[in-house]
């Protein structure tokens, strides 16, 4: 599958069904993937793409890079970032919660909210295990 195909009919309307369709992209990497799910208004996946790549313990993204793929993704209302950390710690580091602010602030700004930021472990560490900054960290996420 392509990094921009259509994921319908999946859906993205919590975290734990945005962790699941990171995870099935990002789950067995040894590296960091930063990754973007396009949402319409009923939280349709209208596509999704993996936006940078790092090393074992960090990713660099900037928000032009992110809204450039939701702007040409099709009607995006919303979107959920995601991350996997490759240790199986899916704790968020200040990066982290950096790169959400941001996103969050950027997102009101173009008129696309995001819904969350979910870090996915690593398969062989901890399967299965997410954290969302929306439901841990919902300050990043205010006006």
């Amino acid at each position: 599958m392509s990094e921009t195909a259509t994921l319908t009919p999946e859906r993205a309307a919590d975290a734990l069904a945005s962790s699941r369709i990171l995870r099935a992209r990002i789950e067995e990497r040894w590296q960091e993937e930063f990754h973007v799910i396009a949402l319409d208004t009923r939280h349709q996946v209208l596509g999704c793409r993996m936006i940078g790549r790092g090393t074992a313990d960090r990713c660099s993204v900037h928000p032009r890079d992110i809204f450039r793929f939701l702007f040409l993704a099709g009607p995006t209302c919303r979107f959920v970032a995601g991350h996997n950390h490759p240790s199986g710690d899916c704790s968020p580091s200040d990066a982290d919660r950096d790169i959400t602010r941001a996103l969050a602030n950027a997102g009101r700004l173009m008129g696309i909210e995001l819904v969350d930021h979910v870090i996915v472990s690593s398969a062989d560490h901890n399967p299965g295990a997410f954290r969302s900054l929306r439901e841990e960290r919902p300050d990043l996420f205010a006006a």
